[in-house]
């Protein structure tokens, strides 16, 4: 039996202000690596953005005019659905964050106060000895070829609740494109493309410019623990599987490595 507690998968990470410039949390998040943030005002967190927020919003018809410098954090905020304590469990944990389709919560100690923020990269962490093979897992079968347009990938991104997709020519997989890709180069393009230009020059973005290569992979045969070890290593959200032949056979995602730990993983759940 595993036995871990939040405290041991809590990271410190800083909030930012509702009223912070959009494209300095962005940058933030991008530099670091974060999938979420915690939000404040008057040093009281009130709500957070993730990648996927970001994502939802930044490309709408009001946003797309205007520059990321010139939109607050609090565009792009939702309010916390629940927050942590330091006697949830991992399990309780990784409910919430699939229940309220969220990419982290905070956590509060006895007094209330903000001390960190538990992320779904975080919460795979103890899934790093689980022998169960991957077939265990939901896959998904989505990818797209790299003449795809980021538009598309964003909208297949969302509608599906993806956080990777495999780019693929003839059954071999050349590349990955994950959630924090799409927004790097879409943060980009607001910086360098004046704000007349864009909605004609955002069809030229295609996945492309946004995969991984050489793409992340792993035999389909192998356990669930060999490829939360590759995902934690390399700072992945998801990775391709293949067969013997380099075939490409799915992916799996960080959301379907919590749908595990909720249905199958009940030694997770202790408290301190």
């Amino acid at each position: 039996m595993i036995i871990i507690s939040i405290s041991e998968l809590i990271r410190k990470i800083h909030p930012v202000d509702k009223d912070n410039s959009l494209k300095m949390a962005l940058d933030y998040m991008l530099d670091n690596n974060l999938s979420c943030l915690p939000v404040t005002e008057e040093g009281e967190v009130i709500g957070i953005i993730d990648l996927k927020s970001i994502l939802s919003k930044i490309l709408s018809e009001r946003i797309r005019l205007i520059s990321l410098s010139n939109l607050y954090v609090s565009s792009v905020m939702n309010p916390i659905p629940e927050k942590l304590s330091l006697k949830s469990s991992i399990n309780d944990a990784v409910s919430k964050l699939l229940k309220h389709n969220v990419y982290g919560l905070p956590v509060i100690d006895e007094n209330r106060n903000y001390i960190g923020m538990i992320s779904d990269e975080d919460l795979i962490k103890p899934l790093i000895n689980e022998n169960s093979k991957l077939n265990m897992l939901s896959i998904s079968d989505i990818n797209v070829e790299p003449n795809e347009r980021i538009l598309h990938i964003r909208m297949l991104i969302l509608k599906n609740n993806l956080q990777v997709i495999p780019v693929v020519i003839n059954e071999k997989p050349i590349g990955l494109i994950m959630d924090r890709n799409v927004l790097k180069i879409l943060k980009t393009f607001y910086e360098r493309t004046p704000a007349k230009y864009r909605r004609a020059r955002i069809r030229s973005l295609t996945a492309s410019h946004a995969m991984i290569q050489p793409p992340p992979v792993i035999l389909k045969e192998a356990s669930i623990g060999e490829a939360v070890e590759i995902i934690l290593r390399n700072g992945l959200r998801g990775l391709i599987l293949i067969d013997y032949l380099n075939r490409f056979s799915g992916s799996i995602q960080l959301r379907s490595l919590l749908n595990f730990i909720v249905k199958f993983k009940g030694e997770f759940d202790v408290n301190n």
